[in-house]
């Protein structure tokens, strides 16, 4: 059992990194087009 919380605890680690991972590439070329959107209008 205790391997097993590990385990998990180990696998969610990298699944949050994966999650930020993927905001810092999906993000901020959002926001950059959002900066563009502000400047057109």
């Amino acid at each position: 059992f205790f391997f097993m919380s590990t385990s998990m605890a180990i696998i969610r680690n990298i699944k949050n990194k994966n999650v930020e991972r993927v905001r810092r590439t999906y993000y901020t070329p959002r926001q950059k087009k959002k900066k563009k959107t502000v400047r057109e209008n």
